[in-house]
């Protein structure tokens, strides 16, 4: 029976790296990586420390001890602390949700240790001795930047393949119809007219998608990249814009693709954490 705790684990006959994350009410700031967003509270990473652990086991899919738990049903935000401790070190989570606040901090010892400002009696804990015969992976891993853009590069390197596939296989069974029994032709041409139809949704979709991007847009070719970039971000709104000014709104999942495509392009901007779990970015 193996305990479930930060470090190489072997979950299910599949080896991952499982990091120490954080759970707070405050949204993440600039060097995290958010994880997860339930109900209010964020779980997040330090984004130095996945960029070390990645290069430190290479190929080895990390995720975050809460964001596991959480994935599990071992774990939700609610009233009261929770802690872990291995070798008499750890975390805890205190949640007040009439405050609606959580905090993560330190097992030192074998003794949670609060922050400044902090106040809890430490007997009412309840400690976990999670095994990892009882742990379900989350559905997503911990991704930063770079992985984030080189799995949606590869999504649209799939969908482009399998449209090509598509394409040929109508040709190809265009063409072979001549050879097969009526009853066949007819199956081939309904099936035809089905992956016809799926092809031109999916052109209809990405010309909404498009045209989402601005009600009136300005006669300039930086401009027009920028928004052409933008388009394939997942939600991305672009709800009040006007020759002079765009703004934009992302979900906080998709924060890290906008602001690298700014980066990019070299355009300034400035942000908005919104409670609704996007955030608002003006272009300057």
């Amino acid at each position: 029976m193996t305990l479930f705790t930060p470090g190489i684990m072997n979950i299910k006959g599949k080896q991952c790296l499982i990091i120490a994350d954080s759970v707070s009410h405050v949204l993440p700031t600039a060097g995290t990586v958010l994880l997860e967003q339930i109900e209010g509270f964020s779980i997040f990473c330090s984004t130095t420390e996945l960029i070390e652990k990645k290069r430190m086991h290479r190929g080895v899919p990390v995720y975050g001890y809460w964001q596991t738990l959480y994935a599990s049903k071992l774990w939700h935000p609610d009233n009261g602390i929770v802690a872990y401790k291995h070798n008499n070190i750890g975390q805890y989570v205190a949640v007040d949700l009439d405050e609606k606040s959580a905090v993560t901090g330190e097992v030192v010892d074998g003794h949670a240790v609060a922050t400044v400002g902090e106040h809890f009696n430490s007997q009412n804990i309840r400690w976990l001795e999670v095994t990892t015969d009882e742990i379900t992976l989350p559905s997503h891993s911990a991704m930063t930047m770079a992985d984030q853009i080189a799995t949606r590069d590869h999504k649209h390197k799939t969908i482009l393949a399998k449209l090509s596939l598509i394409i040929l296989a109508l040709i190809l069974g265009w063409v072979s119809g001549a050879w097969f029994s009526d009853r066949k032709v007819k199956q081939l041409e309904v099936q035809r007219e089905s992956l016809t139809t799926e092809i031109a949704n999916a052109r209809m979709a990405v010309d909404e998608l498009k045209k989402r991007t601005l009600a009136s847009v300005p006669n300039q070719s930086a401009i027009l990249n920028l928004l052409e970039e933008l388009s394939w971000i997942e939600d991305i709104e672009i709800p009040n814009s006007n020759i002079n000014a765009i703004q934009l709104s992302v979900p906080y999942l998709s924060y890290t693709d906008m602001i690298y495509v700014l980066a990019r392009h070299d355009i300034p901007y400035t942000e908005q954490w919104l409670p609704s779990g996007r955030v608002q970015v003006d272009l300057q």
